[in-house]
C-alpha cells in the first residue's frame, strides 16, 4: 500500500478588515498565487487625481483600510518587486509594523528612488501585507554576557565571498592593514604620502625614493659639488695670478742686481 501523505494543515488566520469611505469600489487585499506569502494593497487615491511620485519624494499612500489583528500577531508591509526594479519605488521604511492593537488606516510610506517622475492611481497595486506571529522578550539587565566564538566582530567581520565558492570568513586578526615602516623610513616620508592596503601595488613617488634612497653625505649634493668647484677653479686662478706677480717681482730684482754688477 502506498503512504498516506498527510493534509497540510490550514494557515489561514482570521483578519477583520474594516472599509473606510475612500476605500469603497476597491477589492480588499488578495493573494495573486497559491504560495504567495503577501495580500497586495491597493492605493485608494482619488480617482481623477493620481499621485506624481517625483525623483527622490516620498508619499503617504492611504489604503482605505483598518485591520483588527490578532494579539500575538502583526502586519508587515514590504514592497512590491516590480515596482522596486522597473520604477525604483519602494517602502521607505520597510518592513513596517502595524501594532495588533492599531485601529487607524493603513498607509504606506513610498519613496521614488528612480531618475523619472511615476504615476500612481487609483486601485495601482503598491505594496504587500504580511501577517507574522510575534514574540515578546522580558528584558532584564546582566552585568556580564556568555561569550561566543564570533565575539563582537560586527559590520564585515564575515567577509564577503561565501565558503561554497572558496571564500573564508576574515578573523577579526585578519582585517588588512597597512605595512609597517621603519622610524627612519616614517620620518622623511612627506605628509602627503598615505599607508595603502595590503596588496596594492606600490606607487613610488620623490618622497618615497628619498626615503628608500638617502643620500650618502652632503657632498655628494649637487649644488655643493657644482659650488666646490667654482671655489676650486676660483682658488686655482688666484693661486696662478698670484705666482705669476712673484715672478715678475724676481726678475725685476734680478735686472736691477745685474746693472748694478756692470756700473761697478
Amino acid at each position: 500500500m502506498k503512504p498516506r501523505r498527510a493534509k497540510p494543515k490550514s494557515t489561514s488566520l482570521a483578519l477583520p478588515v474594516r472599509r473606510l469611505a475612500h476605500g469603497e469600489g476597491l477589492s480588499l487585499p488578495q493573494y495573486q498565487s497559491a504560495g504567495a506569502a503577501g495580500a497586495d494593497l491597493l492605493a485608494a487615491i482619488g480617482k481623477d487625481e493620481p499621485l506624481m511620485l517625483e525623483p527622490g519624494e516620498r508619499a503617504l499612500v492611504p489604503t482605505g483600510l483598518a485591520l483588527q489583528i490578532p494579539p500575538g500577531y502583526e502586519a508587515q508591509v514590504r514592497p512590491r518587486s516590480g515596482l522596486a526594479w522597473k520604477h525604483g519605488i519602494t517602502v521607505l521604511n520597510s518592513p513596517g509594523t502595524i501594532d495588533s492593537d492599531y485601529r487607524g488606516e493603513l498607509r504606506v510610506l513610498l519613496i521614488n528612488f528612480g531618475q523619472r517622475t511615476v504615476m500612481i492611481e487609483r486601485g495601482e497595486r503598491i505594496a504587500q501585507l504580511v501577517l507574522a506571529p510575534v514574540m515578546r522578550a522580558s528584558l532584564s539587565e546582566a552585568d556580564r554576557l556568555n561569550g561566543s566564538r564570533r565575539g563582537a566582530a560586527g559590520f564585515g567581520s564575515t567577509g564577503r565571498a561565501s565558503a561554497a565558492a572558496g571564500g573564508k570568513p576574515a578573523a577579526k586578526s585578519q582585517v588588512p592593514r597597512a605595512p609597517r615602516k621603519s622610524r627612519k623610513t616614517t620620518r622623511k616620508l612627506t605628509a602627503k604620502t598615505a599607508t595603502r592596503p595590503a596588496g596594492q601595488k606600490a606607487v613610488r613617488t620623490a618622497a618615497t625614493t628619498a626615503a628608500k634612497k638617502p643620500l650618502r653625505s652632503s657632498k655628494t649634493s649637487p649644488v655643493r659639488a657644482m659650488a666646490k668647484s667654482t671655489q676650486k677653479t676660483a682658488s686655482k686662478r688666484s693661486s696662478g695670478s698670484k705666482s705669476a706677480t712673484a715672478r715678475a717681482k724676481s726678475s725685476r730684482t734680478r735686472s736691477v742686481r745685474a746693472k748694478a754688477k756692470t756700473g761697478r
